[in-house]
């Protein structure tokens, strides 16, 4: 080819190349800007009516009350959101928004008209509460199908005028919608729904969830009786013995309940020691001898307290107690201390009295359609709680200190797993996943019997194994502090791509918990770190001398993609340091670690007792702390655990198999012995796969 030629050929092409470049992008693929949705919470309705969008859009559904907090405001930052589209009321931010406020029926006609326009087919559901169990089945059809998801207030004939013009001419309902011109495809029970859903495509992937966790009830009666409190002592203790030298540690308040159905919430602020050491407190409620509930300002803030029961035609005489401890305590095998304490406190105790059994809850169910539509599968509803109309017995707590009521409990339980088989039998469901979108009064948990147990620790052992299916499904729990957590724990999950780093995946931190945790140390995590740098990870040891929180916090033991903890623990702390002085300082506890901020991770436990709920406030629970901080799954035990409480079978499926955590936990149970194969559960998605370095 000549010179000539070839500058003509090179023109040509240049020519052509910035046509091109100016009459499309360079990419023939559409970019979508990152998009976060929010849905108001002060109506379930609302979440229901934004899934459609997050789906579409592949987004992350963040509920929130009002203002976003700390946490949703580092999120939106992580996540490199661009735009946010907000349902049901005005988001105070900075970014792009669009919002859609006002009335339902009207925001989701707006919402209708701005992303599907031209769909000649709608879900078209009323607002209504009796109607939001199979509101949470239809809004898969929104998804699945792509089509608007549209709320009516009465009768459904008021908003014929507005589907016509929209140009719907299908509309699939729940109830029988007669309006002319519209061809109205009624879906009006489960049964009806699956079949339809089952249509769209095949499901691996269930989220379970309680449609009654939505349904407020509100008490008929409320009474607040407040107390005043001064507690004045001296105290040391020696060789595991408290001797008190001056005054009482303790001080006594009688609280009496009537007959019927009662929640009662207790909440104990102690005046601020100032400088130095805190108060802590240690609060009791006894029914004659027997214990109703407890807790710890380890479990709630510092310096305050917070218990709940419900106290259920068990009327009578309440003997609240007290306790407050300010000073150093340590010693695992003989514990010594001084306590010096000289302080006010209240008592604030708030009664509902309610018309049925009641343990108010949050409507998790809510977010079920999200999950389980960004899983591809599909939602099942269990109306099985533990308190209902059939709960008539007279007991102040729960299952966890009343023993007999364990098999009415498993009963409710064998009721949800019953019909999820009937289900999958039903439709040909080969179903691989199960998440319990609910806490444990909602989707209860099975008792199993154990040779241990008191009323402090908690009776039998609560376990989440028989939604497993004999262990051919991996299981997980979906809960949190608040909806607002649950919801983003979800988006740190389903997008944990977008926020965690190739550097922030490669960390693997272990921390040994005093007390013969120093043995897993040795046999297990010293030389499993040193395997797991072969393959890529960076790793570190957080050791006897390490392992306070002070320290933990300083080097940031648990900014880690996995962090993995051998060592003892309760329901409200990791008591990862007990040989020293005072442990007290060095616990990692509730009060601490919901202030603690990170980006997602793993967090692994073979400890006691640090996935115990039943009984337990979730605002109280270690395990909901973290995954409030940012964690993104918890593994953790609901009882005491055994010498086989190895965590070592977890890792492997999941580092060298590729494994969900789901299903590594699952093997783990079907092959470690008892307690801690029905003590150990997940929460957490259970088809979450986490990502490894390469």
């Amino acid at each position: 080819m000549d010179r000539k030629k070839a500058v003509r050929k090179v023109g040509i092409l240049l020519a052509a190349f910035l046509v091109l470049s100016f009459a499309t992008p360079f990419s023939t693929e559409h970019v979508e800007e990152k998009t976060v949705v929010f849905a108001s919470n002060a109506d379930v309705f609302y979440t229901l009516l934004a899934t459609p969008i997050a789906f579409m859009k592949s987004a992350p559904l963040l509920i929130f009350a009002g203002d976003m907090g700390n946490y949703m405001t580092s999120f939106l930052s992580s996540y490199g959101t661009e735009r946010i589209i907000s349902v049901g009321a005005h988001m105070p931010c900075s970014y792009p928004k669009e919002e859609f406020v006002g009335n339902i029926t009207s925001i989701s006609f707006q919402i209708a008209r701005e992303f599907y326009g031209g769909a000649t087919k709608a879900v078209v559901l009323p607002h209504d509460m009796a109607y939001y169990n199979l509101s949470l089945l239809a809004t898969q059809i929104s998804c699945y199908e792509g089509i608007p998801l549209i709320f009516y207030e009465g009768n459904p004939s008021e908003i014929s005028e507005e589907l016509q013009g929209m140009g719907i001419e299908e509309a699939i309902s729940v109830i029988p919608l007669n309006i002319s011109g519209i061809h109205d495809i009624p879906l009006i029970n489960e049964k009806s729904l699956y079949g339809y859903l089952t249509t769209l495509r095949n499901f691996s992937y269930m989220a379970v969830t309680n449609p009654h966790d939505a349904i407020i009830h509100e008490p008929v009666e409320k009474d607040k009786i407040s107390y005043q409190g001064h507690i004045s002592n001296l105290k040391i203790t020696l060789f595991a013995r408290e001797v008190n030298i001056l005054g009482n540690d303790s001080q006594f308040f009688e609280l009496e309940l009537p007959d019927g159905f009662n929640f009662v919430k207790i909440f104990i602020n102690a005046s601020s020691s100032g400088e130095g050491l805190p108060n802590i407190i240690d609060a009791s409620v006894y029914r004659g001898e027997e214990l109703v509930t407890y807790s710890f300002s380890n479990a709630w803030r510092e310096e305050k307290c917070y218990l709940q029961f419900p106290a259920n035609n068990a009327g009578g005489k309440y003997t609240i107690k007290v306790s407050i401890y300010r000073g150093i305590k340590g010693g695992f095998f003989s514990q010594r201390g001084i306590s010096m304490v000289d302080t006010d406190f209240d008592v604030d105790v708030l009664i509902s009295f309610y018309d049925s059994p009641c343990y108010p809850s949050m409507p998790l169910s809510s977010l079920a359609p999200y999950l389980a539509s960004m899983r591809g599968g599909i939602v099942m509803l269990a109306e099985n709680e533990i308190m209902d109309k059939e709960y008539k017995f007279s007991l102040a707590g729960g299952a966890w200190n009343h023993p007999e009521i364990h098999s009415f409990v498993n009963g409710k339980v064998n009721r949800s797993v019953e019909k999820i088989e009937n289900l999958m039998r039903s439709y040909g469901l080969d179903i691989k996943y199960i998440a319990l979108v609910g806490d444990v009064n909602m989707l209860p948990r099975y008792y199993y019997k154990s040779s241990t147990g008191d009323s402090y620790v908690g009776y039998g052992i609560p376990s989440d194994n028989p939604y497993s299916l004999n262990f051919s499904v991996a299981v997980g729990r979906i809960m949190g502090m608040s909806i607002e957590d649950v919801s983003l724990m979800l988006s740190r999950e389903l997008f944990y791509s977008s926020l965690a780093g190739d550097e922030w995946i490669k960390k693997f931190n272990f921390i040994t918990g005093e007390g013969f945790g120093e043995t897993a140390a040795i046999f297990h995590q010293i030389p499993y770190s040193r395997e797991l740098r072969k393959y890529g990870f960076e790793t570190e040891v957080f050791g006897i001398l390490r392992n306070g929180r002070e320290r933990l916090e300083k080097e940031n033991a648990f900014h880690a993609g996995f962090v993995e903890y051998e060592g003892h623990g309760d329901w409200y702390w990791m008591l990862s340091s007990i040989y020293g002085i005072d442990y007290y300082s060095r616990v990692v506890d509730v009060a601490h670690v919901r202030n603690y901020a990170f980006p997602p991770n793993i967090i692994l436990t073979a400890a006691c007792l640090m996935g115990r709920m039943d009984g337990i406030a979730p605002e109280s629970s270690i395990s909901m702390a973290f995954l409030h901080a940012g964690s993104v799954a918890v593994v953790s035990a609901t009882r005491e655990t055994g010498g086989e409480a190895t965590l070592e079978i977890i890792e492997n499926e999941i580092i060298f198999n590729a494994s969900s955590i789901g299903k590594a936990v699952m093997k783990s149970n079907s092959i470690t012995g008892p307690p801690t194969k029905y003590a150990r559960v997940l929460y957490g998605d259970p088809a979450f796969v986490p990502m490894l370095p390469e």
